[in-house]
């Protein structure tokens, strides 16, 4: 179909009448961007802080599970041979566990802050890893913090009988 605007040729009386009536769509392109662009940069933004937070509590389970598996062996507590059968303490669990938290750099992660706890769970012999991080905000809203929690047997030596 052809545009009302350029059905006459040049020349033809009503020519300037019809070049009016199609300038009444000026500027509707700049308007259209204008209101397109904000909500397309906040979607992206949404997209983007989704990714950073799911990135965050994937480094969080990793966390978790490599202070699990370090505070569970018997070698952490200075029992190379593993030869006691003694379960350490809570406190014992909790400082070789800090240790570990406050040697993570959280620069150029998606973390901003990592906290976390270690100790005995019920079972005098299972042991219960938290750790907390708070991903990279990038809009300063809807950002929770995230949680992972690693459980495990101690792995030390048990004597048969």
């Amino acid at each position: 179909m052809r545009s009302p605007c350029r059905d006459a040729p040049a020349g033809q009386p009503g020519l300037r009448a019809r070049l009016a009536r199609c300038r009444g769509d000026a500027g509707a392109g700049s308007l259209e961007f204008a209101l397109i662009t904000p909500a397309f940069l906040a979607i992206t933004f949404l997209v983007i802080q989704a990714a950073l937070a799911y990135e965050a509590q994937n480094m969080l389970n990793a966390r978790a599970q490599s202070i699990g598996l370090t505070v569970r062996s018997c070698a952490t507590y200075g029992d190379a041979n593993c030869q006691s059968s003694a379960v350490p303490s809570s406190a014992q669990i909790d400082s070789a566990a800090q240790n570990i938290i406050h040697g993570y750099d959280n620069s150029g992660t998606v973390l901003t802050s990592t906290t976390g706890s270690a100790g005995l769970e019920g079972n005098d012999r299972v042991i219960r890893v938290q750790l907390t991080g708070q991903p990279i905000e990038l809009l300063g809203f809807g950002v929770k913090e995230r949680t992972a929690v690693n459980t495990g047997t101690y792995e030390g030596f048990r004597p048969a009988g």
